[in-house]
């Protein structure tokens, strides 16, 4: 018969509940069938049992279990590699016997095909021949290129962790040469780019820097900058807020992520994770986690809160009375900085409670600017005991209450004599409506006006300010 140009290998999945799987090549004998469960070789006879051999394959069946659900269950051709038949001289032609000589011929040469697709085999165009591997002597080892003429491979020590020692070994992959002084050493540093090897000496410190265009070699050796990237200063997920134990002289810092700005040359340094800072109002300064003056925040004081990063991407805060885009005095060694935003310092020298939630600083409790309004002409609301001049915009909430028998009108200004919002409140007897309002900052003030006498009036408090602190 034919033999078809088929892969002597067939792979099922195994449900966890049928016991009887398939194959798709002819078999001579059952013995002629190797099985495997996720690369287990199994027993006939005893793991399973061959049902039916033909020409298109058949079935087998495992007789104690049924592999477990998912395993990868492989069906493999498994001719013996010999020639059991003898000819005789001048017998009678047997073309059945022939033909099945034949016919293992083919089932040997798929059998070979099958092992070699699972090979690691030279590319086509190679012309390297005679390939020659050491035997292993110990676990834990990679292969490596020894030679290439002739093309021999060894098996190399795989470091996992800690230093590898210099000069590196043949076996660790380097030449085993020893190309540096007594007492020298080496550094290995990835700039992004390609990496840096650094010789230092007691005296002078030589680098070789690796990339695309060479080999460059420099007298001094420059430590690498931590990641730098383009745009604005700011933080992402800031949620700061009063230090928990000591909440009127201490702020915690919070954010997800952090870009300062350095001011020498525009750049941007960014720090992922910067975990909770703490700034500590009383500590004199300029200092990391204080003030960045050596005297006392002043009594009913706005005070912006940074944070500030050293160049080798060290990061903490400090508290300034200095607003941006001026920024604080950095302490030592600090090269760049990020606004958080402000807080209330008031005339008890303690941090108003607040929450800070990206650009905005939210206060916990009510800070009341008008009490029972009434004033039927213009009149100015002063602001600045609760919002910061660099402030962008405010918002204020509060009630709108009517008991006069007639309809009112209250009507909201940031510019004087120019109408930007009105709330109509009609009642046949007393009735009191909330509001609220985001109000841009124009001089850390606004205006109201009501339209009638007598009444419960307008009540209104600062909620909290919105600064434009980069939070992304």
């Amino acid at each position: 018969m034919t033999v078809a140009n088929q892969s002597r290998r067939h792979d099922s999945v195994s449900n966890g509940s049928n016991p009887t799987f398939t194959y798709d090549f002819e078999l001579f004998s059952t013995h002629d069938l190797s099985v495997y469960v996720d690369g287990a070789l199994q027993v006939e006879g005893i793991d399973y049992n061959v049902d039916s051999i033909g020409p298109t394959g058949g079935t087998f069946t495992f007789i104690v279990s049924v592999p477990a659900n998912l395993a990868i269950i492989t069906a493999i051709g498994n001719n013996i590699y010999e020639q059991a038949t003898e000819y005789q001289t001048n017998e009678d032609v047997a073309p059945t016997r022939i033909m099945k000589d034949l016919d293992k011929l083919v089932f040997l040469l798929q059998q070979i095909r099958e092992k070699q697709n699972r090979s690691l085999i030279l590319a086509l165009k190679s012309q390297l021949s005679g390939i020659v591997v050491d035997d292993p002597t110990t676990v834990d080892k990679f292969l490596r290129v020894k030679s290439l003429s002739p093309l021999e491979l060894d098996w190399a020590t795989l470091v996992t962790s800690g230093v590898i020692a210099l000069p590196l070994s043949a076996l660790n992959g380097g030449t085993g040469l020893d190309g540096h002084l007594a007492g020298n050493g080496f550094m290995l540093i990835g700039n992004g780019a390609g990496f840096t090897l650094a010789r230092m000496t007691a005296g002078a410190n030589i680098g070789l820097t690796f990339s695309a265009g060479g080999v460059q070699i420099a007298n001094t050796y420059t430590p690498p900058t931590p990641p730098i990237s383009t745009g604005m200063y700011g933080s992402r997920g800031n949620k700061s807020k009063n230090n928990g134990a000591t909440p009127t002289t201490k702020f915690d810092l919070i954010a997800d992520l952090v870009q300062c700005w350095k001011p020498s040359d525009n750049s941007f340094l960014v720090k992922s994770a910067p975990g909770t800072l703490t700034i500590d109002f009383g500590a004199a300064g300029p200092i990391a986690l204080g003030r960045d003056q050596a005297a006392a925040f002043g009594a009913g004081n706005f005070v912006y809160l940074y944070w500030i990063m050293k160049a080798d991407g060290t990061i903490s805060a400090t508290a300034s009375l200095t607003a941006p885009p001026t920024g604080p005095v950095l302490p030592s060694g600090y090269i760049a900085w990020a606004p958080c935003n402000a807080v209330r310092w008031d005339g008890s020298s303690h941090i108003i409670p607040c929450h800070m939630v990206g650009n905005w600083t939210w206060y916990d409790g009510k800070q009341n600017v008008v009490n029972g309004g009434v004033a039927s002409v213009e009149t100015t609301v002063n602001v600045a005991t609760f919002v910061p001049s660099s402030a962008y915009t405010f918002n204020i909430g509060g009630t709108v209450g009517n008991n006069s028998g007639g309809a009112i009108v209250l009507t909201l200004r940031f510019i004087s004599t120019v109408d930007w919002r009105t709330m109509n409140v009609a009642t046949t007897g007393a009735i009191v409506a909330g509001m609220t309002a985001d109000i841009p900052n124009v001089g850390q003030q606004f205006f109201y006006q009501w339209s009638a006498g007598a009444a419960i009036g307008f009540t209104a408090d600062v909620e909290g300010f919105e600064m434009s602190s980069g939070a992304i």
